[in-house]
């Protein structure tokens, strides 16, 4: 499928021109920036999914068998938003919720054949996409991104986990 899309100008309102040099602040704005209109894009929005949901799916496959709990603290978001995003998941078929056999009080997640397939979807346009606006952008940026996000996670202080008791044997 071909896309068209509209290559910005070498200068858009309040961005720097093409070669301008910009420092790490202006990274993590435009980081920002690009987050919140890819959130409004038609490839998420045809599929039903925010761009926390994707997000999360993508984890769950990653990593299966991960509670929510660790989930939340990949994602950056409360625990309490990730039982809501687990449930409405769940609910549409895109993942189960199961009790872990070790403690039934903690809920495994597991992405379905149908979470799979939705995620491996937008994740192909998604690629189409950039590959086709930006055709020579090294590999090396994704790198760069998990390096400044590993370094955001050394500098910051621990979150705080709830600590559960021990389980009860039966």
């Amino acid at each position: 499928m071909a896309i068209n899309m509209p290559v910005p100008g070498p200068k858009e309102p309040g961005g720097k021109a093409d070669g301008e040099e910009g420092n790490a602040s202006d990274l993590i704005n435009e980081l920002v920036r690009l987050v919140g209109r890819l959130g409004e894009h038609p490839i998420l929005k045809e599929s039903g999914l925010g761009l926390t949901e994707w997000s999360f799916l993508k984890t769950v496959a990653a990593s299966p068998g991960l509670g929510g709990g660790q989930i939340a603290g990949r994602l950056g978001v409360t625990p309490q938003r990730s039982t809501q995003i687990s449930s409405t998941l769940a609910e549409s078929g895109y993942l189960t919720i199961a009790p872990s056999a070790d403690d039934t009080r903690r809920k495994l997640l597991t992405i379905t054949p149908k979470g799979k397939s939705t995620a491996d979807a937008i994740d192909a346009r998604l690629t189409e996409l950039f590959q086709h606006a930006f055709p020579d952008v090294p590999k090396s940026i994704v790198n760069t991104s998990r390096n400044i996000r590993k370094l955001l996670k050394a500098v910051s202080p621990a979150p705080k986990e709830a600590v559960s008791p021990p389980a009860k044997k039966a």
